[in-house]
């Protein structure tokens, strides 16, 4: 039942054609966050309640982001494409690397072999791109389908990974190097990513896909070790912290890449990444809430506590 009521209440279901097969919805409703003691900064065991949203299937691509870059050119605003495009590791904050993607004749981006002479498959996450690369992506798509995606927070991030029953990985409690791309997956010779319809193990229980390996996502908290707070009731408070632009800000970063152990899989695994940073192992994917009107109730008082603080045990029901 949902915070502050005295009965349970149907799950709502979004009516059949309004999403599409690359998106996932996740139900409103309890889950367990935390509690692994393997997870790097994992918060402790709790029960959190999270509205409806969904989440988009698959990780941003290369092939997503350069129709991003390329509407920008084509809008007169080719600075931004610039700023926003994967680049190189710089070195002091606020500089850029080189650019990895390539330009055609006509100016379009494309995808040319890299530093190390390998190719960026289309298919391949976005990755080397900024927090604030993502958020203009996020913006951008918003603008142009007329709905309102943003980057996840990190605990809705946790929930479509691991579903309501606090598994360690997205398909359960045990982690076979073929399930997800990581470090052990690879034949002998070079890593690389792969194709994020690759490894279809590294599934959800709602479907949601490569939250496990291949490329880590760049959630909207900042971080901190206590982690979110929630109210009285277990209900997460929407993420706005009034600095979205320091780029020295450390923003939550979750879940496996490519390159990365088997313990970095983990879905209640932490990191805290500052905003500026470009790295090889984190791209990122968007979410968009859902409003669902429930029957008219009283809700507890406005108190905040950390989401790892009541240290419940137990799911109150799917979703």
């Amino acid at each position: 039942m949902p915070p502050g009521e005295d009965a349970s209440l149907p799950i709502w279901l979004p009516p059949l054609g309004t999403i599409s097969r690359d998106e996932v919805y996740v139900p409103a409703g309890w889950f367990l966050s935390g509690g692994d003691p393997q997870a790097e900064a994992a918060l402790p065991l709790n029960e959190v309640w999270l509205d409806a949203f969904i989440i988009q299937r698959f990780p941003v691509t290369n092939r997503d982001f350069i129709v991003f870059l390329d509407d920008l050119v084509a809008a007169g605003r080719e600075d931004e494409a610039l700023e926003f495009a994967p680049r190189e590791r710089a070195g002091p904050s606020g500089t850029t690397g080189p650019l990895i993607y390539g330009r055609d004749e006509n100016g379009r981006f494309m995808l040319p072999l890299d530093a190390d002479g390998d190719q960026w498959e289309p298919d391949w996450p976005v990755l080397k791109v900024s927090f604030t690369s993502a958020r203009a992506y996020a913006k951008w798509l918003a603008a142009r389908e007329g709905l309102p995606w943003r980057l996840p927070s990190e605990l809705e991030w946790e929930k479509a990974a691991r579903g309501v029953d606090g598994r360690w990985f997205p398909w359960g409690d045990y982690l076979d190097p073929t399930f997800c791309c990581m470090q052990d997956s690879h034949a002998p010779g070079r890593r690389l990513p792969s194709s994020v319809s690759a490894y279809p193990l590294d599934e959800s229980p709602y479907g949601v896909r490569g939250m496990a390996g291949n490329a880590r996502d760049w959630c909207l908290d900042p971080f901190s070790e206590e982690g979110p707070f929630v109210d009285e009731d277990g209900q997460v408070a929407p993420v706005w912290d009034g600095d979205w632009d320091n780029i020295e800000q450390r923003r939550v970063v979750r879940g496996g890449a490519w390159w990365q152990r088997a313990d970095q899989a983990r879905a209640a695994n932490r990191l805290g990444v500052r905003a500026f940073l470009r790295d090889v192992g984190i791209s990122f994917r968007l979410i968009r809430s859902i409003s669902v009107a429930y029957s008219a109730g009283t809700r507890g008082g406005s108190a905040r506590r950390p989401a790892g603080g009541s240290g419940r045990s137990g799911t109150r029901g799917s979703g």
